[in-house]
């Protein structure tokens, strides 16, 4: 199950989100506008959440809804 990018930012802040990610607060919420987190971003917000007090540990699988295949 995807975790929403609305938890994530709200986990975080949109300031501390966009620092951590290497980019300016007005594409932190145009992620939140287009509902997901570009996937270059991803491993740097999973190491940024380890160090969280307390840790939140994330996996990549968070960040992504995978559709039941039949």
């Amino acid at each position: 199950m995807a975790i929403s990018i609305d938890v994530i930012i709200a986990r975080f802040g949109v300031s501390c989100l966009a620092r951590i990610s290497g980019v300016k607060p007005p594409s932190v919420i145009g992620w939140r506008y287009r509902g997901r987190i570009p996937s270059k971003r991803i491993p740097q917000i999973i190491e940024a959440a380890k160090r969280l007090d307390p840790p939140v540990h994330l996996k990549p699988n968070d960040f992504f809804q995978l559709e039941d295949v039949e």
